[in-house]
C-alpha cells in the first residue's frame, strides 16, 4: 500500500477512536503536513525504513519500497494489543476510505477535516482539542475528554514506572 495512503487511514482510525473513545490507538503524536495530517512517529518510521536508517520491531516486520509498504512475507502481525473496537474502527475506515488513493484522500482531509491547516512548508502539531471541536462537540464535552486523556496518560506513566 502507499505509504502516503497508509498514513491517511491511520490518522482518520485514530481520530475516529479519540472521538468514540476518548483513546488513542497508536499513542503517536499527531501533525499536520502539506499533504494533510497524520501520525508523526510513524511516518518517521516510514522514512527511516526506506532510507535504510531504521532497526527493531518495525523493520523486522515491515519493509518499504519506494512509496510503497507492506508486511514482510512470513511475517504475522500479533494484533493481541487492538481491542475489538480498535478493530472495528480500523476496518469502519478502511470500508469508507480505503478505494480512495492517496491523492484523494489528501484532498478529502484537506477538505473534510476542520483541525488541518497548511502548516506552510513545515509541520505542526494537531491538538486533540481541535479534532473534538472539528467533530462539533460542545465545550464541556471536550473539556471532558481532554481531562480523561490526561488522566488515562498520567495512569500510564505510572505504570511505567
Amino acid at each position: 500500500m502507499n505509504y502516503m495512503k497508509l498514513l491517511k487511514l491511520l490518522y482518520l482510525t485514530e481520530r475516529k477512536s479519540l472521538i468514540e473513545a476518548t483513546k488513542s490507538i497508536s499513542g503517536d503524536r499527531l501533525i499536520a503536513m502539506k499533504n494533510g495530517p497524520l501520525l508523526s512517529e510513524t511516518y518517521d518510521l516510514i522514512k527511516d525504513s526506506a532510507a535504510g536508517r531504521a532497526d527493531g520491531y518495525w523493520c523486522e516486520r515491515i519493509s518499504t519500497n519506494g512509496y510503497d509498504v507492506k508486511i514482510k512475507e512470513g511475517v504475522i502481525i500479533d494484533d493481541e494489543d487492538l481491542s475489538e473496537a480498535d478493530e472495528l474502527r480500523l476496518n469502519q475506515i478502511y470500508d469508507q476510505f480505503g478505494a480512495m488513493d492517496e491523492f484523494e484522500l489528501v484532498d478529502w482531509t484537506h477538505k473534510n477535516l476542520p483541525e488541518w491547516s497548511d502548516p506552510k512548508g513545515t509541520s505542526r502539531a494537531i491538538p486533540t482539542r481541535d479534532i473534538f471541536y472539528g467533530a462539533g462537540l460542545s465545550e464541556a464535552i471536550v473539556t471532558k475528554k481532554e481531562r480523561d486523556l490526561y488522566e488515562l496518560s498520567q495512569f500510564e506513566r505510572l505504570l511505567s514506572l
